[in-house]
């Protein structure tokens, strides 16, 4: 069972476009909405939705979080809130609405709180971290299916886990479709998938992209995104599925660790 699943209303905000759209050239004030989910089985999830001035959708995200047992929906909470600031950034967004349904990281957000636990308190300097790179970003406090959106793509992950923790894959024969554990796609040809060379764990490129992109953008260790693996990634293996801005913006730091042992 999901805690606090009985809140949740089939009434979201409107579908999801084909197209992000050109968002890095537009003054206009883009609203985050976001979700960190955390099972009784101690499976977490979070989603994350990006919405225009006119209500249009710009971006939306689901993903598992990775994890120990002891991950509190404070910590979860956080993480999407974190992914949530990363995403837009990236996608060259000035001024965002940052909408909490969870008044202590509302708290948090506006500074008139500090988290006593280590792991939490480091999630919130990532978080102030990120939101310097916005000209503005105002968190708003909001109750109710206000960010129903979000919670849906959080409660999805979830049930998805949960799925696949019930029903483990069978072993089965070579085929050339395989399916991405990140975003669950399980009609993607073979030789689209990226494999990391240590451990040879396979995902969809797009979803690579959009991990490594992540990754440079905090400044952390590039790592392959299966749960609990520590094999590292090379820059030079994953510079191809860089957009040329991202490549730019990494090389100009000079923080990347090209030949990781």
């Amino acid at each position: 069972m999901l805690k606090g699943l009985s809140r949740i209303d089939d009434t979201v905000k409107p579908s999801p476009v084909n197209s992000l759209g050109d968002v890095s050239t537009s003054p206009q004030l883009c609203s985050l909405y976001f979700k960190g989910l955390v099972s009784e089985d101690s499976l977490a999830g979070f989603g994350v939705a990006i919405f225009g001035k006119k209500d249009d959708l710009l971006f939306q995200m689901k993903g598992p979080i990775h994890h120990d047992s002891t991950t509190t929906p404070l910590e979860a909470e956080l993480t999407a809130l974190k992914r949530g600031l990363t995403e837009a950034a990236g996608l060259g967004i000035t001024h965002i609405s940052i909408y909490c349904d969870y008044y202590p990281i509302y708290e948090f957000v506006m500074g008139r709180c500090v988290p006593e636990e280590n792991k939490t308190a480091l999630l919130m300097i990532d978080v102030h971290r990120i939101r310097e790179e916005f000209k503005s970003s105002f968190p708003i406090f909001v109750e109710g299916n206000s960010v129903s959106y979000a919670y849906k793509l959080a409660r999805e992950t979830i049930v998805s886990e949960i799925s696949i923790t019930v029903n483990p894959p069978h072993q089965q024969k070579a085929t050339r479709k395989t399916t991405c554990k990140i975003c669950l796609g399980d009609d993607i040809n073979e030789n689209q998938m990226f494999c990391v060379d240590k451990c040879r764990h396979r995902f969809c490129s797009e979803c690579m992209k959009r991990h490594i992109e992540v990754r440079l953008l905090e400044g952390s260790v590039m790592r392959c995104p299966h749960y609990r693996c520590k094999s590292k990634l090379t820059f030079k293996r994953c510079e191809n599925l860089l957009t040329p801005k991202t490549y730019e913006k990494t090389m100009r730091k000079g923080s990347v660790e090209l030949h990781p042992k």
